[in-house]
């Protein structure tokens, strides 16, 4: 039961905050923003593109407007590339991910060059920040791993626990993870 509350309560942050952050986008009306959704990942895809319509048709009913320009991607440097050449072309001000750290670091990497923020709906890399050249490059919705490091933490001091395992996926969102656990 607080797992689901946890969820409604995660759904409507990242709602609000998605909406906040395309307001805030989208200040001279009329504004594109690009959509770049991971073939390898429909569900996610699915979300982030019902999340975003959501928001457009919230911020339609201001004054605020908002164009969607979406694009699919292979998980590939090539395809990534091609996906936010594609995007840049539409004249987007903005790009909303739903990609994990990994593809994202590689989006922030070529977006910036232009001053495009990527608007990142999954990653969670901690060390994403400075991916780009130091100015805003990356929003985020969701948040650092370092907040789930300190989590952990918490509770092996919490429970006395001095040994333990940890499982951990061998990319930028378990190694990462684990690697601002052994620093605490």
């Amino acid at each position: 039961l607080l797992k689901i509350h946890l969820s409604i309560i995660d759904r409507m942050l990242r709602q609000s905050l998605l909406m906040l952050v395309m307001q805030a986008v989208s200040m001279f009306h009329g504004y594109e923003v690009g959509l770049l959704l991971n073939t390898a990942s429909p569900e996610t895809s699915a979300a982030i593109r019902r999340l975003s319509a959501f928001t457009v048709t919230q911020l339609d009913q201001s004054s605020t407007t908002i164009h969607l320009q979406e694009v699919s991607y292979e998980p590939t440097y090539l395809s990534i590339m091609q996906s936010i050449c594609s995007l840049l072309e539409r004249n987007v001000v903005a790009i909303l991910s739903a990609s994990g750290s990994t593809l994202t670091k590689v989006q922030v990497n070529i977006a910036s060059q232009f001053n495009i923020p990527i608007i990142s709906a999954t990653a969670t890399n901690p060390f994403l920040e400075s991916a780009g050249s130091g100015k805003v490059d990356i929003v985020r919705l969701s948040p650092s791993d370092v907040y789930q490091s300190h989590a952990v933490f918490d509770l092996l001091k919490t429970y006395k626990w001095h040994q333990f395992s940890i499982l951990a996926s061998a990319d930028d969102y378990g190694i990462d993870g684990v690697v601002q656990l052994q620093h605490l």
